[in-house]
């Protein structure tokens, strides 16, 4: 088989492994807090470093990097990529 014949049959697989575990998940959730907190059986910790993460790849995807910033990344909610006022010299 070709390289082209090859992904193919990959594409076709994903999909439908991805379709199968969407149904097979789709019979355990009953609520939208089923979904969304995994009945509470995550601790606090986790939810933490969860939060961080996202907060992280957020920041990432916004282009706000330490590099950027001359090292010094601005607060969480600061979107520009400058420093901030309090840390830029006049």
């Amino acid at each position: 088989m070709t390289l082209i014949e090859w992904s193919w049959v990959f594409l076709v697989l994903y999909i439908a492994a991805m379709v199968g575990i969407g149904l097979y998940a789709q019979r355990r959730i009953k609520h939208a807090d089923d979904f969304a907190t995994a009945r509470g059986a995550y601790g606090p910790f986790f939810l933490a470093l969860a939060f961080a993460a996202s907060t992280a790849s957020g920041r990432r995807s916004w282009g706000v990097l330490p590099s950027a910033t001359n090292g010094d990344l601005p607060p969480i909610g600061e979107t520009s990529a400058t420093p901030s006022a309090s840390t830029s010299e006049s």
